[in-house]
């Protein structure tokens, strides 16, 4: 492999060339990955009303997004169209290379920004990659025998694993087959013991590969299929039903790649190092105290002392990180039974989510404040949602940053891209819904947005400790829809409660470079005079 990485552009190409791995997206809207002499190439599909929409079809724009020399990534962005031309929902393909690494991530993102269309029934949608003839598939059977080790399985069957197909959060395969696993296991052992490995490997004459997604078993569900001459990544699987896809909203997944020569011949360590040589979550670096005590505010927290006040991290560690949900849409937010409780008071009905005959009188109680109604039982009602309330994700890195606990990067991670990909709307017909994050309520987004509930901090601390600059997007949107706000004649009069929220959640913004320079001027609505925010310095917040 080679020790950098180049990047080459042409009149009817770009290409990233890494040595033995090269990634070039043609004119024609063509994008392959080269490993090893070998092709493979990408296609996003899926079903809505009993069609076929396919990207790649379309007219795609290709950017480069790192330059090299240590990492080179390529962004296809283009839009999915039917048979007949009709236009579907919008996505971008993005592929990073590594010097002196054989590995390739992709993350494939999807958003729906068609007008006029409330919402999409989405019936399957995939991932796909055409792939060289191997001879061989391979994985981990995670429980073998009646001492349930592990076994290192090598088959020329078609894999196919799922989860959240059975109701259970567990990586297996559909069909145990491909296993052949003769041992004869006791009813309690639960047969088949079909749990395998969260990675898939292949091998044939020209060289290996081997694939992982990126929480697989938290973004359920999900399922993957290795055959010859493709890899399907179901996103959201046949098994899944019909998912609805509001107005603006969008989800991204992460696939990791590895690839290798034929000889030698991969084993198990081979394939799971491989994959291993990146990481969704961020170093937690040894960062100046000047940087982080000045933009972390950890001067004003707890002084972390490993065996000290332990309880007292344990609370913040609690309080900083809430319970999220093990769901596509859902991981990266909390289910909020407080807000539950109010819903109806604000004029919204919540909707049942079994049958009339099942629905029950059941009577929850969810806060010192409000009387129980029946709409607070979650398992009979769509949920309220929290909605980064109070930006629990700047809370998150904060605590990150203060006690050094790289686990809560993860967590940080998951709520950072929630709040990006599902809170945010990155498009809507409506205005004051338009590029940015309603507040608190069912379905993430159902609700009506205001400055008061607009939060930055945490998406912007999250890209300063990940360089995600998906963050600076939606913190642009955010700051432009505050000015928006701003120059309503009514609003500076007639605000929404908490108005300094809005005051620090612009101001974060205006200091990161992520709004436009012209768009710092903003009028404050306590006394109606321009203000110019890129000259309030950060202290004063």
């Amino acid at each position: 492999m080679k020790q950098s990485v180049v990047v080459q552009q042409g009149v009817d190409r770009l290409a990233i060339d890494c040595g033995d791995i090269r990634v070039k997206s043609e004119a024609d809207g063509h994008t392959t990955l080269s490993a090893f002499g070998q092709d493979y190439r990408p296609a996003i599909t899926y079903m809505c009303r009993g069609r076929r929409f396919t990207g790649g079809a379309g007219e795609q724009q290709v950017t480069i997004c790192e330059p090299g020399p240590i990492r080179a990534a390529i962004q296809v962005a283009g839009r999915c169209v039917a048979d007949r031309g009709d236009p579907g929902i919008a996505y971008r393909l993005r592929l990073d290379l590594f010097a002196g690494l054989p590995t390739v991530v992709a993350r494939v993102w999807f958003v729906h920004d068609i007008p006029q269309v409330a919402s999409l029934p989405i019936e399957n949608l995939r991932f796909t990659w055409s792939l060289p003839s191997h001879q061989r598939h391979h994985l981990v059977q995670t429980s073998h025998g009646l001492v349930g080790k592990p076994r290192f399985v090598s088959t020329p069957d078609e894999i196919r694993a799922a989860v959240g197909h059975d109701g259970a959060t567990v990586w297996r395969l559909v069909d145990a087959a491909p296993l052949r696993d003769d041992t004869d296991y006791p009813p309690h052992m639960m047969p088949p013991c079909d749990q395998v490995s969260h990675w898939f490997g292949a091998t044939g004459k020209h060289g290996w590969m081997a694939v992982a997604m990126d929480d697989i078993r938290e973004m359920l569900p999900k399922a993957m299929t290795l055959a010859p001459g493709r890899l399907d990544i179901e996103l959201w699987p046949d098994f899944a039903g019909v998912m609805n896809l509001p107005q603006g909203r969008s989800r991204s997944v992460t696939v990791r790649f590895a690839f290798g020569p034929p000889s030698p011949t991969p084993t198990r360590q081979t394939f799971e190092s491989s994959l291993a040589t990146t990481s969704p979550e961020p170093v937690l670096a040894d960062w100046p105290a000047d940087v982080s005590h000045g933009y972390f505010d950890l001067a004003e927290l707890l002084p972390h002392r490993a065996g000290d006040a332990q309880r007292f991290d344990d609370y913040l560690r609690k309080c900083a990180c809430p319970p999220t949900v093990a769901d596509f849409i859902d991981l990266g937010d909390t289910p909020d039974p407080g807000y539950q409780t109010t819903y109806l008071s604000t004029g919204r009905r919540l909707k049942p989510t079994v049958s009339d005959d099942e629905l029950k009188a059941m009577q929850f109680h969810a806060g010192a404040h409000f009387a129980a109604t029946p709409w607070s039982d979650f398992t009979q009602y769509e949920q309220v949602w929290a909605n980064n309330e109070y930006d629990v994700i700047w809370c998150i890195a904060c605590e990150a940053l203060r006690s050094r606990r790289a686990d809560m990067l993860r967590p940080l991670r998951w709520y950072a891209r929630h709040a990006i990909e599902v809170d945010f709307v990155h498009y809507s017909d409506h205005r004051w819904k338009h590029r940015c994050t309603p507040a608190h309520s069912a379905d993430h987004t159902f609700a009506g947005a205001y400055p008061s509930h607009f939060w930055t901090e945490g998406v912007l601390a999250w890209h300063l400790l990940s360089g995600d600059d998906d963050a600076l997007e939606f913190a642009r949107g955010i700051g432009d829809k505050i000015i928006e706000f701003g120059s309503m004649v009514g609003e500076r009069k007639f605000s929404s409660s908490r108005k300094n929220w809005e005051h620090a959640t612009l101001v974060e913004a205006v200091v990161n470079k992520a709004v436009s320079g012209s768009s710092s001027m903003v009028i404050d609505p306590n006394t109606g005079e321009v203000v110019d925010l890129a000259n309030i310095s950060k202290p004063l917040i």
